[in-house]
């Protein structure tokens, strides 16, 4: 008697507004990885997928790209984040996301890619991961990627160990997502 293990639902979140963005450049490489090994990945980008700030609606309903974001977060086993660091910290169009997915990242594996402009604020995703951990049962992968504008030339990756931190984080993402989704009877 084995276990039958699918291959889990990663939602690839791409939430910089910049267009010449390098987090996701990060993120469009992870969707490769994943889609190369047949693993079915979801790729939502803020910057062509409007959402408000949080609590900037008056009670309005927040609009269709929030429904959009809700419901591809709602059929993923996992995430991947991606979003620029500014001033040691994510921006607030992914808190804005984050909010409005909720409850939703409950029990998941969330993995980031950040990109920032200089090697200092590697830790800056900590306050991110550890609301994520707190607040929603989450499941961090610790080894996620920070990578520097210097290792992007022409709108690519231009660091291989780059390209191999970003395989690594989202091939280590989908295993743990598919780990986690295993009904195991005796847990309940």
């Amino acid at each position: 008697m084995g276990i039958d293990i699918k291959k889990p639902r990663v939602l690839v979140l791409s939430a910089s507004l910049n267009p010449n963005s390098r987090s996701r450049i990060l993120c469009r490489e992870a969707e490769r990885v994943l889609s190369e090994r047949e693993i079915p990945c979801e790729f939502f980008d803020l910057s062509e997928n409007e959402i408000p700030v949080y609590n900037d609606f008056d009670g309005k309903e927040p609009g269709s790209a929030v429904d959009a974001l809700r419901e591809a977060a709602e059929r993923a086993d996992g995430f991947m984040l991606g979003c620029p660091v500014y001033v040691y910290g994510t921006p607030s169009p992914l808190k804005a996301a984050m909010c409005f997915i909720g409850r939703r990242f409950e029990h998941k594996v969330v993995s980031v890619l950040a990109a920032a402009g200089g090697d200092r604020s590697y830790m800056s995703i900590m306050n991110t991961a550890n609301s994520l951990q707190l607040d929603f049962r989450s499941f961090f992968v610790p080894k996620y990627v920070y990578a520097t504008y210097k290792q992007f030339a022409g709108g690519k990756i231009a660091d291989p160990e780059i390209v191999d931190r970003v395989k690594e984080c989202a091939l280590e993402t989908a295993a743990l997502a598919a780990r986690l989704a295993i009904d195991v009877p005796w847990a309940e």
